[in-house]
């Protein structure tokens, strides 16, 4: 008898130890139950085979040693905290892509808005300075048309004239023009441009 419950001891040990988890122990057992009760009889038939037949098996109550019980609780402790340190790990990679993302963006946006902003002020010096110039060769041609027409030809005329439309240019100057009317009285009035 003795020689029976150390094989079959012994068939169950080596089978749990090979091809039975820790966790099929408990979800598992229909299927462990029928693996131990095959390895048992298959143990029994092995030279020099027992004259015995397993009528029934049950698996019943396992008890777990306390310091098995302990590593496997702290082998799921780490666990937890290996995939813990994972995600956040995970985590900070991802806020340093988001920031960079967030970065190249805001640098784009800030190229962007400087380069429209100085084309903007390129484009309106641009104007300023066409305006600028189609304003004095109109003044030029206007003044051209007016001596011709006003008969002024001499350079000493000219030149009073540009120096009398210089003084009424000046917005801090006040100016009074006389004239000589046709009765031939001195007439002064304000001159307002």
């Amino acid at each position: 008898r003795e020689v029976i419950i150390s094989r079959a001891e012994e068939a169950i040990k080596n089978i749990a130890a090979d091809k039975v988890s820790f966790t099929q122990f408990f979800q598992e057992r229909k299927y462990v139950e029928a693996l131990f009760r095959s390895a048992i009889q298959e143990r029994w038939s092995s030279s020099p085979s027992l004259h015995c037949k397993l009528d029934q098996f049950h698996l019943g109550r396992i008890r777990i040693p306390d310091s098995v019980a302990t590593k496997q609780l702290e082998a799921r402790v780490q666990n937890e905290r290996n995939d813990q340190e994972e995600f956040l790990q995970k985590s900070a990679t991802e806020r340093e892509r988001t920031t960079v993302e967030v970065n190249k963006i805001d640098l784009t946006t800030n190229k962007t808005l400087r380069t429209a902003t100085a084309e903007g002020n390129l484009i309106r010096s641009k104007a300023s300075a066409e305006a600028q110039l189609i304003l004095a060769q109109a003044g030029i041609n206007g003044t051209k048309m007016l001596l011709e027409a006003a008969g002024i030809e001499t350079q000493d005329h000219k030149t009073v004239f540009t120096y009398i439309r210089t003084l009424r240019d000046r917005k801090q100057l006040n100016i009074d023009v006389s004239y000589l009317s046709d009765e031939s009285v001195v007439r002064t009035a304000p001159f307002s441009p």
